[in-house]
């Protein structure tokens, strides 16, 4: 081995050649072909949460594009029932809760409804007091008899179900089987149709004796208690010169409720003020008094004097009922295809009593 403790180091410097490693580019080529994606990697962990925003001002429907807003519609649905007109908006429970407590409400339309219930403020509900049922005095062969009673109630006969409902007034007409012996029941009922009282018209007795007679102008009076039958085949107050009075003047202080009139041949009576003085004018039953011809085609009644008589007739037959006539013209007719009585005639003069 060498002994290296013998040398001395020598600093020596030499100059040599630097070599520079320079790229000259050439011409570039044409892109490749982007290869496939390769496949996701793992998600990274999640940051820390930023600090909140602040609120911002909420969607208004200028916000959206058209395009965003037809996006939203759904597919079109099929086609509704019509609505109800405003006109025909109704309260049925209501009104039949008016009904119930016996308070009138004329349908379930919301001004008929709040029209009654303002018309009951202030008053006992459910109500319990309601107008009695009034039966006039009904004679022999009668089939229709005017009843009054509280309005819109209605009336039955027994063994029949069809009921007869008074009208606003409280007014009504209800056939009954010809009036014999035999009695015939009646029935009441509230606006829902539940009975509420019971009523009788009592059968008359055939062959039975006038209570009293009088013979006044021809016509022969007869009164059966409240019921004056008049017969009036002879009666002379057929002219100009006597009238025809329904109810004699001697007999003017009963209570007579019902009147009937018959004639075995043709007979135009005399209604209205006489050449010979008041006393011998008409004397007239109240119009609330039905007077029933049982010969209507045999008798008719006219007057002498202009303008309309002051006096209705509450006139007609026992098969048919009666209805309120005034004179317009010369005589009041029997009409057969009218079923009632009507004015015919001619217009007359007014007459001067000086």
């Amino acid at each position: 081995m060498e002994d290296t403790k013998n040398y001395e180091l020598v600093n020596i410097q030499a100059r040599v050649p630097k070599v520079i490693d320079i790229t000259i580019p050439g011409t570039q080529g044409v892109q490749g072909n982007q290869g496939p994606q390769g496949p996701q990697g793992e998600q990274g962990l999640r940051g820390e949460q930023g600090p909140k925003g602040d609120k911002g001002d909420p969607f208004t429907y200028a916000d959206f594009t058209a395009e965003q807003l037809e996006a939203l519609k759904g597919p079109k649905g099929d086609k509704g029932e019509d609505g109800r007109d405003g006109a025909s908006a109704t309260a049925d429970n209501a009104r039949q809760l008016l009904l119930n407590g016996n308070v009138w409400c004329e349908s379930a339309n919301v001004d008929d409804v709040l029209t009654a219930m303002i018309g009951n403020i202030g008053k006992p509900f459910p109500r319990t007091e309601f107008k009695p049922l009034t039966i006039p005095s009904v004679i022999q062969g009668q089939q229709v008899v005017s009843v009054t009673g509280e309005p819109h109630y209605s009336v039955k006969v027994v063994g029949s179900d069809t009921p007869f409902t008074l009208d606003s007034t409280g007014a009504c007409s209800v056939n009954i089987p010809p009036l014999g012996e035999d009695d015939i029941k009646l029935t009441y009922h509230n606006f829902t149709g539940e009975k509420v009282a019971d009523y009788t018209i009592t059968g008359v007795q055939t062959g039975a004796v006038a209570d009293d007679t009088i013979e006044v102008n021809g016509s022969v009076y007869k009164l059966y208690g409240d019921v004056l039958k008049i017969n009036v085949t002879n009666s002379v107050a057929t002219g100009t010169n006597i009238a025809f009075d329904f109810i004699p003047y001697a007999w003017l202080s009963k209570p007579i409720k019902g009147i009937t009139i018959k004639a075995n041949r043709k007979v135009t009576l005399l209604c209205g003020v006489s050449y010979m003085g008041s006393k011998n004018s008409t004397i007239l039953p109240s119009k609330e008094t039905p007077i029933y011809v049982d010969t209507p085609e045999n008798v008719s009644f006219t007057i002498n004097h202009g303008g309309e008589f002051d006096n209705k007739l509450n006139i007609g037959t026992l098969t048919e009922g009666t209805q309120l006539q005034t004179f317009r013209l010369s005589s009041l007719e029997y009409d057969k295809a009218q079923h009632r009585y009507v004015n015919g005639g001619y217009t007359v003069a007014i007459l001067d009593y000086l």
